[in-house]
């Protein structure tokens, strides 16, 4: 899944970066069915059964397209002091709290995507291009390390994004 994932994802950045070849109904027509891969991976996020949120942005405004929070809760039940309370002392789900907009996490994983959205822009770099999958790598004298500190040796473009290197 995470693998169609990043080829859906290298896909739609190549679509933009070749947007000017397409007329405006085809970039509608591939930009729409984007869109309900948003809706349908917020659907597959709430069934997961995991905690975490799902933040979709309008690439060219910064506005926020699709936001979704995991576990989250019926607001209609909110006026039930009853349900209230429930949902407030849950601690070990924290239904309460949206996780898009109060929890602080690391940009990791979306730098990840805007370098590979980057190197696809040069012209240099294709989701088939070689890159290095070695953990551990210093940049400006950082070490920055892979999912897992695994290193991989030498890997595509898709696999590096597929398994959060770089």
């Amino acid at each position: 899944m995470a693998a169609m994932r990043a080829d859906r994802l290298l896909s739609l950045l190549l679509l933009l970066q070749n947007r000017g070849r397409m007329t405006a109904p085809e970039l509608a027509a591939e930009l729409e069915v984007s869109v309900r891969t948003v809706y349908r991976d917020i659907e597959a996020l709430g069934a997961s059964g995991h905690k975490g949120a799902l933040v979709a942005l309008d690439v060219k405004t910064g506005g926020v397209l699709a936001m979704a929070s995991n576990p989250s809760y019926d607001p209609n039940g909110l006026g039930n002091q009853a349900t209230f309370n429930r949902l407030n002392r849950d601690e070990e789900n924290a239904p309460l709290l949206n996780r898009a907009t109060q929890n602080g996490y690391p940009p990791g994983s979306t730098m990840k995507v805007v370098t590979a959205a980057a190197a696809l822009d040069t012209g240099r770099y294709r989701p088939d291009s070689r890159v290095s999958g070695e953990n551990g790598k210093v940049i400006s004298g950082v070490p920055l390390n892979n999912f897992g500190s695994e290193s991989f040796g030498d890997v595509d473009l898709t696999f590096a994004l597929t398994n959060s290197i770089f």
